[in-house]
């Protein structure tokens, strides 16, 4: 499974204008992210390969009953809502 974090740039780019504070508040909510995702792939049996960027790179190991396929996409729908604590998120140059 590859993930991509969508608006990422924006988000960057919005962060960026408080300097070194902003700096620490995009760590802050990416940590947030990363720190959600990875617990819904750990949960679902995923492992977690690279990191690239603002992606997530993860394999779903074949098991006995070959059903790695449907992990990885129950995982995938478990990110998707997740994903609603993430539509907004507050920046110094206002909601992105």
């Amino acid at each position: 499974m590859f993930t991509d974090l969508a608006g990422f740039t924006k988000l960057m780019e919005a962060n960026a204008v408080k300097g070194p504070e902003g700096a620490k508040d995009l760590l802050r909510q990416l940590t947030k992210y990363f720190s959600a995702m990875i617990a819904i792939i750990s949960k679902s049996g995923g492992d977690l390969v690279e990191f690239t960027g603002d992606a997530l790179l993860v394999v779903f190991p074949k098991n006995e009953k070959n059903d790695d396929a449907l992990h990885a996409v129950r995982a995938g729908l478990r990110m998707q809502r997740a994903m609603k604590e993430f539509a907004e998120i507050e920046t110094p140059s206002g909601i992105v």
